[in-house]
């Protein structure tokens, strides 16, 4: 039998009015963050119910964190 892939679903987030989309592999992929604790399972989230967007609240939209984690040696200062 061939060997499937399984693909990433997309996540999206609304930071600070700015709109991201990711996967949730990318979101947890840094033991101890925020968004590792947030997107964790462990806690109880509603999308928004029209476009399905997480909102986080206050931070810059420009500079966000995905950056970090989606490059976890870079230096982000």
């Amino acid at each position: 039998m061939e060997k499937t892939h399984a693909f990433q679903t997309k996540t999206l987030l609304n930071v600070g009015g700015v709109r991201f989309e990711t996967s949730l592999p990318t979101l947890t992929s840094v033991p101890g963050t925020y968004l590792e604790a947030f997107f964790s399972g462990r806690h109880l989230l509603a999308p928004d119910p029209v476009d399905g967007a997480f909102f986080i609240d206050p931070v810059d939209g420009a500079f966000f964190i995905l950056d970090y984690l989606r490059d976890p040696g870079r230096n982000l200062q």
